[in-house]
This record gives structure tokens, C-alpha cells and sequence, in this order.
């Protein structure tokens, strides 16, 4: 008695498809997995037999034989709990088979036959999406979120018996609905907060609407990390279906038992200099999407930028220029998307001070060179503004802060810009207000901006 049920691994966010091949054969009573499994792997021949059982279903006191084809790729996820426990179920029912055809099965089983919430449901609905399966079967919990997902029916229980007697007629399963997004923005960070630097904050609009790479450059205390932690607030909210991509490497950064948020407001990550290459880039031994894959569609903002190791630095020319990263290791291969704004911020010395009037430079010229000197050519090449950011002068409070200009107001003039430039939005006669309009008369057909005489726009 032989089938075959289908279910698959996550290479980035690419699906691998697995076939689990179970065989009962007249013998001695034996279980036996092979095609490279690890311990997680193995120790399914425990899970399965406690949860049939558990469910009601008699375990075959034959020899069973379970191949995870293909046998030269290692699998180290216990998800293959459940296309086991169907394998062998469906190899002792043959009428059972045919309603698994292009179906995608997944789920870690618990010993009394329940299935487990998974943090890779969504990326692995997304890969199979996209790999062409019709149909996918996974945790009842998990299953309102993957139906977010277009173009791919997912069916959602609680245990294998359920599953077995959605198969049998017995129990009827209804598609998992989708669950609305929620747009509400929750941050408190907000451009009105932004006393003074109105060339600044002008330069960064004119960065959101053109997805720009920024440099901020000034004294410590002059507001180049308030800038840069605020430039998220004033991008366009994400579609559907960016969202739920940024979701799929969230899930994959995430530990099992996490919360999952689907969150439609670009993304902004501020990461540490002290981080590693891999958690910047990505990469591990299992490779897992890095800081720059979890700001695609948002911004990346590297604070203190030219503390960062110069490996590190030249590590991002690629990903900004394609657009993606590419992991290889010996035994793996995965590509993530990695389209982001960045944003660096540093000063202009060691010491913060140098060609400024707030206090006297105390570094030399070889400490200047040598810090100056890890921002290479190419890499300042891909930026296209250069902010010089200089202490506010006067006093702020004159300036009040309900006349600032709040994110809202720049993000609307940030939408409508960018659907000035889309055919669609042309045809269709989409009037924009003055405000963007004149913006975008300054702006004209300019590529690079530099603002290191402040120039007015």
C-alpha cells in the first residue's frame, strides 16, 4: 500500500515541495523515516502514533516506511507531523488519496492529535501561492490570516480527526475568511514634534516622494535622528499584498508563540551599529531575512552611520541597487526582497564638532581621515541627498507647535505626488492640491539633490 501526500519547505520565500511517500508493507511491526530528517523529523514517528491513536484510528501493526523526497535536501521542521499521519491514514484508505490532489499539507500534531499554531503559516501560504497549489490544509487558528492571501483556498482545523472526516464526508470544512486589515496608525513619532530645520524636513518629503537614499550630516543635538526616525510617518500606507509579503519575513524572524500583526503602515527599522552582518543582512546558518529584508517597503535608518563596520556598509551596495539579497550557503540558497529607503545619520568628526560653531573640533587630521574615510565612494554615490543639519538658532518656542507641518500633511502630499507620475492617476484626472502641485513644480526633473549650501527648493 503505497501514496504520496504534498507538502514542502521555506527556501527565503520560495516554496521547495516535498513529497511524504509512505509504503505499509507486510513485516515485522516497524516505523521507519527516511530522506535526511533531523531529530524533529525523526521523533514525528513518536507524535504520529500517539495522535491516530488519541483520534481514534488504529496505528498499522505492519512495516511502514515514510521517504521525504527529495532524500538530498535535510528537513528540520516538525510540520511534517501531519502529512505523515495522512500518508498513513491514506495508504490504508486508497479512496482518501485522490481528494489530497494538489492540496498542501502542513502542521506539527500533539500527542493527543490537536495541531499546533505555526509562526510559518503565512510564508508558506504565500510560497505555495505561488508555486501553483489550489488548496492548503493547516491549523484552524492561523487559517484567517492566510486567507488574506488571494487565489489560494485555505481550509483551516483543529486536529487530524477533522481532517480525516472532512476527507471521509463526515465533517465538512467551509473555507477559512479573511480577516480585515486594520490601517489605524499607532505611533507616537510625528514631524510637528520637529522644531525648526524646515529645509530639512522639506529635503525629506521630497525623499518620500521619490524613495531617495538619504545622508544627514551635523553636531550632535542638531535633530538628524528625529528626522530619521519620523521619515516611516510620511510613506503611503502598504497594499494587501506588500503587507502581507513584509508579514511573511517578520514570520520568519519571529519565535514560535509570537503574536501575529499585519500591519499596513510602512515599516521603519533603526538597528544598533553593534549588530552582526548576518542580522543586517541576513543570512545564519539557517538563512533568515536580516534588518534590511524587514524595511522593505519602509525605511531603513542607520543611526551613527559611520560606526558601522565598513564590512557592514559595503555589504548594502548590492541590496540597494537590485533591490534584493541573495543568500548562498552550502546547503541553502534563499533570495529576499530588500527595497528600501536609507537613512544615515553620522557626525562630521569624531568628536561631532568639526567645521561647526558650537564648540572646537578636538580631532586630528588622521583621526578625521580615518573616519571619514569608511563611507567609500561608491557607497556615498547611492545617495541621493546629502542634508547638512545644523543647530536650530533663536529661540524654538517661538515657533508653535500647532503651526508645524504634521506627518498627515506631509504624507498626503507625499501620496499625491507620487500619483501625479502614474499614467493611471493621469487619466483618470485626479486633481492634486496646491500644496503638492507647487511642490512638484520645484522638484521638476531633477535625480539628485544636494543640500549642503541649503539651497531653498
Amino acid at each position: 500500500m503505497y501514496t504520496a501526500i504534498e507538502s514542502g519547505l521555506l527556501a527565503g520565500l520560495e516554496l521547495i515541495p516535498i513529497q511524504t511517500e509512505v509504503n505499509i508493507s507486510a513485516g515485522l511491526p516497524s516505523f521507519s523515516i527516511v530522506g535526511l530528517p533531523t531529530n524533529s523529523v525523526s521523533e514525528s514517528r513518536i507524535r504520529v502514533k500517539a495522535a491516530l491513536k488519541e483520534q481514534g484510528y488504529q496505528f498499522p501493526s505492519r512495516r511502514v516506511v515514510v521517504n521525504l523526497a527529495p532524500a538530498d535536501i535535510k528537513k528540520d521542521t516538525a510540520l511534517f507531523d501531519l502529512p505523515i499521519a495522512l500518508g498513513v491514514v491514506c495508504a490504508q484508505q486508497r479512496q482518501l488519496a485522490h481528494k489530497l490532489s494538489g492540496v498542501l499539507c502542513f502542521g506539527e500534531l500533539s500527542l493527543d492529535g490537536q495541531l499546533y499554531p505555526n509562526h510559518l503559516t503565512l510564508p508558506l501560504t504565500l510560497a505555495a501561492k505561488k508555486a501553483g497549489y489550489r488548496e492548503i490544509f493547516m491549523n484552524a487558528i492561523d487559517a484567517p490570516y492566510a486567507a488574506l492571501i488571494d487565489g489560494i483556498k485555505v481550509r483551516g482545523f483543529s486536529s487530524i480527526g477533522e481532517i480525516i472526516g472532512h476527507l471521509t464526508g463526515c465533517q465538512p470544512q467551509p473555507v477559512s475568511s479573511a480577516s480585515p486589515l486594520d490601517p489605524k496608525r499607532v505611533s507616537d513619532l510625528d514631524f510637528s514634534q520637529v522644531a525648526g530645520l524646515k529645509h530639512a524636513k522639506r529635503a525629506m518629503c521630497i525623499a518620500a516622494i521619490g524613495r531617495h537614499n538619504v545622508r544627514l550630516s551635523g553636531p550632535p543635538g542638531c535633530g538628524k535622528s528625529m528626522l530619521g526616525t519620523r521619515l516611516h510617518t510620511i510613506l503611503p500606507d502598504l497594499s494587501t499584498e506588500q503587507a502581507l509579503e513584509l508579514a511573511s519575513m517578520e514570520a520568519q524572524r519571529s519565535r514560535r508563540g509570537s503574536t501575529f500583526q499585519l500591519n499596513v503602515v510602512a515599516p521603519s527599522r533603526c538597528p544598533h551599529y553593534s549588530i552582526t552582518t548576518p542580522g543586517l543582512i541576513g543570512g545564519g546558518a539557517n538563512p533568515r531575512p536580516g534588518e534590511i529584508s524587514l524595511a522593505h517597503h519602509g525605511v531603513l535608518f542607520l543611526d551613527e552611520f559611520l560606526e558601522f563596520r565598513r564590512q557592514q556598509l559595503e555589504a548594502l551596495r548590492t541590496p540597494i541597487e537590485e533591490g534584493c539579497v541573495r543568500l548562498s550557503r552550502c546547503d541553502h540558497l534563499a533570495s529576499y526582497p530588500a527595497k528600501f529607503m536609507l537613512v544615515a545619520a553620522h557626525n562630521p568628526c569624531p568628536c561631532g564638532y568639526y567645521g561647526t560653531e558650537a564648540a572646537v573640533c578636538q580631532c586630528t587630521s588622521r583621526e578625521l581621515r580615518a573616519y571619514q574615510g569608511k563611507l567609500s565612494g561608491p557607497l556615498n554615490d547611492r545617495f541621493d541627498l546629502h542634508i547638512p543639519v545644523q543647530q536650530p538658532s533663536g529661540y524654538l518656542g517661538v515657533e508653535r507647535s500647532d503651526t508645524r507641518e504634521t506627518s498627515t500633511q506631509m504624507r498626503l502630499k507625499v501620496t499625491e505626488a507620487r500619483c501625479f507620475h502614474e499614467s493611471d492617476a493621469v487619466r483618470r484626472g485626479r486633481q492634486l492640491n496646491s500644496s503638492a502641485v507647487k511642490l512638484l513644480n520645484r522638484i521638476g526633473a531633477i535625480g539628485t539633490y544636494s543640500f549642503r549650501r541649503r539651497a531653498r527648493l
